[in-house]
């Protein structure tokens, strides 16, 4: 059975709904499982890498890392990410680490010691170079240990071994575990029943995208029900990707003073499209300076979709001001000199 990751980023209300960027593929994500390092480690540089939902630093240590704090030390220089997971901020290995044997024999150590992340760290990193049977060795014993993240990552290496039985059953220990992720992946690999089982208990350990799966499911032919608002409105509190089903449900109501307070916290926290989408329903309220407002900020933050601009709508009532058009020409220029 295949294991699936999906956050979708929604938030919408206009004529032509606009969403933020979508992933999703057919495996567990590596970039989903935090490593934070429990031992000294001989680092020099951490050299960045541009990743798609991540934040890259180039950054030079001047003090052995103990949880990520560090010290000066001639040795390897080590690749890192550092993604945004949740909100967040939490240091990951990408496979392109380069670590010493003798970094790697400590970490052994101090696996075998019961230090878990260790476990999770060392067998990670030898799965990513090969080493396919020490790697299973330490990552079982960190998820023996109740290491979550060591139990995600037998799963993810299970189902791409295509022994997809074998990866739900250490899924099943990581959500047991309370890691959310993993109560959320098993919620898209099971009988009805147990999908929204397992979806729960990921909405209710704060799994903003398990929460709303959950108020889709419970939206009947297309119509919002109770139920279905509570776990809309969990998600939205959660992360404001999740608030486009409660926008659009008060947009359709013509409720648009609820819709506008589910839109402002994403857009002024720097979600494009809550900023696009603001600027069309306060277009439909016919509050025109604050509609332009909101579309250039949605410009500065990125969006530059015009032909999008000139179709949609739900902006006609500020189509014929100078404001916008000259917002409109600056982002057809803009699109023209690429």
């Amino acid at each position: 059975m295949k294991l699936l990751l999906m956050y979708i980023f929604l938030i919408s209300s206009c004529s032509n709904i606009e969403h933020d960027d979508a992933r999703s593929n057919g495996s567990l994500a590596e970039d989903v499982s935090p490593l934070i390092l429990n031992t000294k480690v001989d680092l020099l540089t951490i050299q960045a890498e541009t990743l798609k939902n991540c934040s890259m630093k180039v950054v030079s240590f001047k003090n052995p890392i103990i949880n990520f704090h560090t010290r000066k030390v001639k040795g390897e220089t080590y690749d890192i990410r550092i993604c945004d997971a949740y909100t967040k901020r939490v240091p990951v290995f990408t496979n392109k680490i380069k670590i010493s044997s003798s970094l790697i024999n400590k970490l052994k150590k101090e696996c075998s010691k019961g230090v878990d992340e260790s476990c999770l760290n060392s067998g990670r990193y030898l799965l990513n170079t090969g080493n396919l049977a020490e790697g299973f060795r330490l990552l079982k014993i960190g998820c023996k240990n109740k290491e979550a993240n060591s139990c995600m990552y037998l799963a993810q290496h299970h189902n791409s071994l295509k022994q997809s039985v074998v990866g739900e059953k250490y899924l099943i220990k990581a959500c047991n575990l309370r890691e959310a992720t993993a109560c959320s992946y098993l919620g898209f690999q099971n009988s009805l029943n147990k999908n929204k089982y397992y979806h729960k208990r990921a909405c209710r350990l704060k799994h903003g995208f398990s929460c709303y799966m959950l108020g889709e499911e419970y939206m009947k032919k297309g119509m919002m029900t109770k139920k279905a608002m509570t776990y809309f409105k969990a998600a939205c509190d959660i992360h404001p990707n999740y608030c486009s089903q409660l926008v659009k449900n008060f947009s359709d109501r013509k409720n648009f003073d609820k819709a506008i307070q589910y839109l402002k916290g994403p857009c002024d926290k720097g979600l494009v499209s809550g900023c696009y989408n603001l600027a069309c329903v306060y277009s439909i309220q016919g509050k025109k300076q604050s509609s332009i407002k909101s579309l250039k900020r949605a410009q500065e933050l990125g969006f530059n979709r015009y032909k999008r601009m000139e179709k949609d709508n739900s902006l006609d009532n500020i189509k014929n001001m100078i404001e916008y058009k000259r917002l409109l020409k600056k982002m057809k220029d803009k699109s023209n000199a690429k």
